[in-house]
Parts: C-alpha cells; structure tokens; sequence
C-alpha cells in the first residue's frame, strides 16, 4: 500500500475497485474518489475485474450488479476463487436501480456490505466509503472526516 501526504500527516492510501458496465461512470466514480485521497480501479468488465483482485487487493468493491451482458452477481460467486488464500473478501457496496428482493437477498447471503439505490446521491455513496472502509486502527493520520460532506453539492447520478 502506498502512502499519502493529507494535510502534513501521512496516511495509509486505501484502494477502491469500481465495476461497473457504463465506462463513463465508473470514469466519474473514479475521478471523484480519487480526489478525497483513495486509490481507484475502474473496471467496465467483470471478468476483468476478478482478474485483478490478486493483483489490487482491494480495500473495498463498489459493485454494479446490472450489466448488460450478464450480472453483477457473477462477481460476487467469484470474488472468493480470485483472491489470495490467505485474503478475505473485501466490503463489496452495490449500486442498484432494480429494488427485486430476491436478488438483494441473495447478494447479502453472498457477503455483500450494503446497497446504494441508483440514482444516487454522490455524498451518499462517500459516507458508505468512509463507513465501510477497513481501517488497522482509529488513529488521526487514518481518520477520514465524515463531518464534511465528501462532494457537497453534487446531483444525482
């Protein structure tokens, strides 16, 4: 893991991987995560993505499940045979316009963390960054203030 310089202290940079299959929004969610100081993996391509895990070791997966040519499900069968044996699988946060219960309760049987309705709210989605993130302890250089909105002001996406 990389480290990064905020605010004169130093901090341990946490890597997101994105996976979703419209590029222009996994190109947003990028830009914007990596500007509040995160490492981000975009991917518009499941079985990409799963290829990548040994490789990133993400810190947490923001996971679309509809992709138009299979589903974001897929992923979660087989984030686990992609990882390093000693590795657990990441917090995973789905962005979902679909409310099928069947299928939110299968993801959370899978592991999922939690879900972001689409359309949603970009200051939505950093609180469940930072409220999901793992951290190794709760000191002040790893702290990620929550009190500020991460992108105030933004619309729905």
């Amino acid at each position: 893991m990389g480290m990064h310089k905020f605010q004169g202290l130093l901090m341990i940079i946490k890597h997101i991987m994105i996976v979703d299959d419209d590029p222009d929004l996994v190109h947003l969610l990028t830009e914007r995560t990596e500007s509040f100081g995160f490492e981000c993996h975009g991917y518009s391509s499941i079985d990409k993505a799963l290829m990548a895990l040994k490789k990133i070791k993400p810190d947490l997966i923001v996971l679309n499940l509809e992709f138009a040519q299979s589903n974001g499900t897929m992923f979660l069968d087989n984030i686990q045979h992609h990882l390093n044996h000693e590795d657990s699988a990441p917090p995973v946060i789905i962005l979902n316009s679909e409310d099928d219960d069947q299928i939110t309760d299968y993801a959370y049987d899978l592991g999922v963390t939690a879900f972001n309705s689409k359309p949603y709210n970009l200051s939505s989605l950093s609180n469940l960054l930072t409220d999901y993130m793992p951290r190794e302890s709760q000191t002040p250089e790893e702290e990620l203030s929550t009190e500020d909105e991460l992108w105030e002001g933004e619309g729905m996406y």
